[in-house]
């Protein structure tokens, strides 16, 4: 589990030197949207894009789409729910 760690630290600190892209970047590989190959250059490729060639990066639009997580929305326009919106009965026994 370590070296897991290790290596998205890696990949999150090549992508960008700012707190936010690095947690958009998380947020884009928690929720599946981009998936590791555990391969640095094929992930920071897919991340970011051929180098010299930005306009392939998903880099943009992982930024947008963590912007609109943040401010409460989905990309598709579904508000998402607050942690303490919906409860549930616990069954204990």
């Amino acid at each position: 589990m370590g070296a897991m760690k290790q290596y998205l630290l890696k990949v999150l600190s090549l992508c960008c030197e700012h707190n936010f892209g690095q947690e958009a970047v998380q947020h884009a590989i928690f929720t599946g949207r981009i998936r590791l190959t555990y391969n640095l250059d094929q992930d920071l490729r897919l991340i970011m894009g051929e180098p010299g060639h930005p306009e392939d990066s998903l880099y943009p639009e992982l930024v947008e789409e963590y912007q609109a997580y943040r401010a409460g929305r989905t990309s598709d326009g579904i508000g998402r729910c607050q942690p303490n919106a919906i409860r549930t009965k616990r069954k204990d026994g």
